[in-house]
């Protein structure tokens, strides 16, 4: 049996219109590279033709490889498919509309040499066109994760199998892989890309990705800080609110019996000590309750999230 020693890895969503120029330019650069090689096509629920153009190609070459998943699951689960089927010791993943450039492989596989887990930086290269939304992200994820990096949330990436094999991304999750490589201990580093402009077809961007991307990255922020103990969190916010309720009914009572002042001369306060100090408790028990689900998370196996409907040239 062939070792693989790259994987190329492609989302695919009606695609119909690039994927012939697509193949023909990533096959150029992998026969060149004089590596073994699959490419990883996974249809996301494609109701154009995506799925029979792919597997028009997949009769005539034997290093496509197609995963077609029931229904649209998104990107970050399609990437998460194609990591899980890919057999190459390097994946490397790609957009299906040629704004990533074919001739950028052959420098992630040279960078993946040294590191973990590459990242295409489209901020390092001269020229290139970057959204104000962009820019901001990248900005705040530095800022959160106190890291160097200067575009880590690029489509493109680089990584070693054994990443994506202890690394599971669901929902929005695979623009933040450089961030979770780092937490697991990997080593990233990035290089310089340039993003062009769809070839063909209609874009799969919503504005609404710009709200969800900032609530996921506040998800990893909280997996990466709290992830282990999450009762650390909820515990040290009950524990302030708790002990803040405690002072202020500790104080009314001695009040009430030194001065003879009636609780129900302030009884807001009095009801505000109250609320606080069931925060308190209610904030331990979900910290307790955390701390049981991701045990019991990380003790048993991980099922996954997305159905596969069909595979071509895969065992």
């Amino acid at each position: 049996m062939v070792k693989i020693e790259i994987s190329i890895v492609i989302p695919v969503h009606n695609e119909q219109e690039n994927l012939n120029l697509l193949y023909e330019r990533i096959k150029e650069i992998l026969i060149k590279l004089k590596k073994n090689y699959e490419i990883v096509f996974v249809d996301d629920g494609s109701t154009d033709n995506s799925f029979p153009m792919l597997s028009t190609l997949a009769k005539n070459d034997g290093n496509i490889k197609i995963v077609r998943l029931r229904g649209r699951n998104g990107q970050s689960t399609a990437l998460m498919a194609g990591s899980d089927f890919a057999s190459g010791k390097y994946i490397i993943t790609m957009d299906a509309d040629l704004q990533h450039d074919p001739n950028d492989i052959p420098l992630f596989y040279q960078k993946l040499q040294d590191y973990d887990v590459v990242c295409g930086s489209r901020t390092l290269s001269q020229g290139q066109k970057i959204s104000l939304y962009s820019k901001f992200g990248s900005w705040l994820v530095r800022k959160l994760f106190r890291i160097k990096l200067k575009d880590p949330i690029g489509g493109m990436k680089g990584y070693r199998k054994e990443v994506s094999d202890n690394i599971k991304m669901y929902a929005g999750m695979h623009r933040y892989l450089p961030l979770l490589a780092l937490w697991k201990g990997y080593s990233v580093t990035e290089i310089a890309i340039k993003v062009r402009k769809r070839y063909k077809g209609k874009s799969k961007y919503k504005p609404i990705k710009m709200f969800t991307g900032f609530l996921d990255l506040l998800t990893i922020k909280f997996f990466t800080s709290f992830s282990s103990r999450p009762s650390h969190l909820f515990g040290t916010t009950g524990f302030v609110a708790g002990f803040l309720g405690f002072i202020i009914l500790f104080w009314m009572t001695i009040r009430k019996l030194i001065l003879g002042i009636s609780i129900g001369a302030s009884l807001p306060l009095f009801f505000l000590g109250f609320l606080l100090f069931l925060i308190g408790i209610l904030f331990w028990f979900f910290g307790l309750i955390a701390d049981l689900i991701t045990f019991d998370a990380i003790t048993s196996e991980r099922r996954k999230n997305y159905i596969v409907k069909g595979k071509v040239n895969l065992d």
